[in-house]
């Protein structure tokens, strides 16, 4: 069922004079707008386990993250100006993963990453723009579940119940191509009441066409039993990025690399020998974490956070969270 369909079945009113049917349409099209990108971004990571007012400072990282619509994407980190590897994926590899076009571009750690501001991967391998178009999800004025009255912003609810975050609340900035301006992932507590997991807020704005607005400056927060523990950063470096001038695939083969010495679902990485042996050892635990039927959101909390925290903290939180659903 396609996108149109779909609105003229759930009938979304109009509220604070803006058309919620088109705000749906006008996110989809400005978020497809973006069709690549070589983006360099700075992102800082807060610890704020032990202060929510002052928050640690754990790391600060100067990623590339570029991506192409039908050619690929490729990532670059480095923390603390110390390369911690390159990855390239191209279409058809990821085409050829048998995984959802989302979880094989997927790079572990979304959070570093340009992709997760623009076109958010809410969970379950889709990204927004994926949920705003399928029909497994009820789409629902902010206004008919919360007291809300902000006419400068759309907000909507979005609901699965089968899907590992059920609840999803997204702010459309209409002042800026109708892109995302807050995400909110939540689950249904044990009592029935929504609970806040991640929070991503875009706070700037940069338009790099007549049409096309991208984020300037963003975080994203994540909750552990309704407290703040951990949060990133993100600054959009203008003059060493560009938008929509990605017209070969050159940057995403493995030929782009110096080496590839480790590959993982599609990807091919050229690590740093120092990494190299920590992250095949960071994968097995991952893997071995996710088999014991933990849901597929810790990989947000564990990888997020495995290079800040201790393994050990890690591994207490993961034990001790009442984790919801599963993918």
């Amino acid at each position: 069922m396609g996108l149109l369909a779909i609105l003229a079945l759930i009938q979304l009113p109009v509220s604070g004079g803006i058309d919620d049917k088109d705000a749906i349409v006008q996110v989809q099209k400005a978020i497809n707008e973006v069709k690549s990108f070589d983006a360099t971004i700075v992102v800082k990571i807060f610890d704020y386990s032990n202060n929510v007012k002052s928050p640690r400072m754990v790391g600060v990282e100067t990623n590339r993250d570029v991506y192409a619509t039908g050619l690929g994407r490729r990532f670059e980190r480095i923390s603390k100006g110390v390369p911690q590897g390159v990855g390239v994926i191209d279409w058809k590899a990821a085409k050829s993963t048998g995984l959802s076009l989302e979880a094989a571009l997927e790079i572990t750690t979304p959070s570093l990453t340009y992709l997760q501001y623009i076109n958010p991967a809410p969970a379950n391998g889709l990204f927004l723009t994926d949920i705003l178009d399928g029909a497994k999800y009820k789409i629902i004025p902010l206004g008919e579940v919360i007291d809300y009255t902000n006419t400068s912003l759309n907000g909507f609810q979005i609901e699965n119940p089968h899907a590992t975050y059920n609840i999803l609340r997204i702010w459309l900035d209409s002042n800026h191509g109708y892109m995302v301006k807050q995400m909110d992932w939540l689950i249904k507590s044990t009592n029935g009441n929504p609970e806040l997991c991640y929070r991503l807020e875009v706070r700037g704005f940069t338009n790099v066409s007549d049409s096309v607005w991208v984020p300037q400056q963003a975080t994203m927060n994540q909750y552990l039993d309704g407290r703040l523990w951990l949060g990133y950063s993100m600054k959009l470096e203008d003059t060493r990025s560009t938008f929509n001038t990605i017209t070969s695939d050159e940057l995403f083969v493995p030929k782009s690399l110096q080496q590839v010495n480790y590959e993982n679902k599609g990807w091919k990485w050229d690590y740093p020998p120092n990494i190299l042996a920590s992250r095949r050892e960071f994968d097995m635990a991952v893997r071995s974490l996710t088999d014991n039927g933990r849901s597929k959101h810790i990989k947000w909390i564990v990888i997020g956070a495995l290079t800040l925290l201790s393994v050990v903290f890690l591994t207490a939180v993961i034990k001790h969270r009442p984790w919801k659903g599963s993918n």
